[in-house]
């Protein structure tokens, strides 16, 4: 897990391995917090991906910290 916050454009959007990444946690640690409604996703149009909001991801970063 990562101490600062990150530095990401919250108007973007990111796919899961981008997610765990910029957190510090595992693919499975996003996909569980998801599950639990802690972060909500949207799913791409044609490949039907997970992708997460810039706004979600520093929301669930300061909630961990």
């Amino acid at each position: 897990m990562i101490n600062e916050e990150p530095k990401i454009n919250i108007n973007g959007w990111f796919e899961l391995r981008e997610v765990s990444s910029i957190l510090g946690v595992s693919k499975s640690t996003i996909l569980r917090w998801t599950r639990k409604n802690l972060m909500m996703c949207r799913y791409r149009r044609l490949n039907r991906r997970r992708i997460w909001s810039g706004k979600e991801i520093i929301k669930i970063w300061r909630m961990i910290i």
